[in-house]
């Protein structure tokens, strides 16, 4: 299964670990990130766009930015597991 986000792309190996691709641009992938369990894949891609966000803030502002990514992701990438009927997709 492959799930496909605006900045990445998961692709499953088993149940459990997934291969991670985080988009350079819309055609281009940094190096994989290979074998990590889906909540690992999911903090990844929420701390590479946190970092993507090039302005100056503060510590408190950079932790709300994480965590505001971290949950939309993981709604969106469990969503999706459900759909494709992925067991125990944590």
């Amino acid at each position: 299964m492959i799930i496909k986000g605006s900045d990445y792309k998961l692709v499953s190996i088993s149940d459990y670990f997934w291969d991670l691709y985080l988009a350079k641009n819309e055609n281009s992938y940094l190096s994989p990130q290979y074998g990590l369990p889906l909540d690992e894949a999911i903090d990844r891609i929420a701390r590479y766009r946190t970092a993507k966000k090039k302005e100056e803030c503060s510590i408190k502002k950079y932790l709300e930015t994480y965590r505001k990514f971290l949950k939309e992701i993981d709604k969106y990438v469990h969503k999706e597991a459900k759909t494709n009927k992925i067991q125990n997709p944590k």
